[in-house]
C-alpha cells in the first residue's frame, strides 16, 4: 500500500520506513490498527493511496 505523508515534518512508522514531508512510499507491512498510525491517519498526517481510474471520454456532444 502506499502511504503520503501530509505533515509539514518527517514521520517513522512502526514497521521503521521513514516518510519526509510530501513523500509517498510502498509498505508492504501497513497496519492501520496500529495505534500511532491510526492517530495519524485520523488526524490527516498521513494517507493512505487508493486506486483511482480515470475513465476518458471521447464524447463531442
Amino acid at each position: 500500500m502506499k502511504i503520503t505523508n501530509l505533515s509539514q515534518s518527517q514521520l517513522t512508522l512502526p514497521t521503521g520506513e521513514v516518510l519526509d514531508k510530501g513523500e509517498t512510499v510502498e509498505v508492504k507491512d501497513f497496519d492501520e490498527k496500529h495505534h500511532v498510525v491510526a492517530a495519524w491517519l485520523d488526524a490527516g498526517l498521513i494517507e493512505k493511496a487508493t486506486a483511482r481510474t480515470t475513465a476518458k471520454t471521447d464524447d463531442k456532444a
